[in-house]
């Protein structure tokens, strides 16, 4: 003969509920710079940012096409700012992103970081048999057009 069961609801559940209902959603603006930015000139056809925030833990997701980019003095790593949180956690974080218009002999892959105590972040670039390395003014050609789409996961304070 079957057996009936009554589920009640776990009390750990409901208090995970309570933690994701107090998450948050936003908008961002990225902007694309140099670390040293020098006479940068951007003019964005796309400029979008989104993020969640869900207790410590930060989602952000960036779209960026630019229709005009020039520099002649603008000199170290490409980067990303107007990040929602600063990353606080001591960690290093690595996010993925597809580009064009970044150019480096034999480097087939881009990804961003998000440096301990920082809120901006790097581009870097891998490839068969290469060392990581910094997207720097050199690689991002002045003159041409940028795309850049990604996502950063990242720790922040509560």
């Amino acid at each position: 003969m079957p057996q009936e069961y009554t589920l009640q609801p776990s009390p750990r559940l409901r208090d995970a509920k309570q933690v994701f209902d107090a998450g948050v959603e936003g908008k961002w603006t990225p902007v694309l710079s140099f670390t040293t930015p020098g006479n940068l000139s951007v003019t964005y056809g796309t400029q979008q940012g989104r993020y969640t925030k869900i207790g410590r833990t930060v989602i952000s997701h960036f779209h960026i096409l630019t229709l005009s980019f020039t520099h002649t003095t603008a000199s170290g790593g490409l980067i990303l700012t107007g990040v929602p949180y600063t990353n606080t956690d001591n960690l290093r974080f690595v996010g993925n992103a597809i580009w064009s218009g970044i150019s480096k002999t034999n480097f087939t892959q881009l990804f961003t970081t998000i440096e301990a105590d920082d809120s901006q972040l790097f581009f870097y670039m891998s490839g068969n048999g290469q060392s990581i390395t910094v997207v720097d003014q050199a690689d991002a050609a002045s003159g041409g057009t940028i795309y850049l789409a990604g996502t950063m996961t990242y720790q922040t304070k509560d």
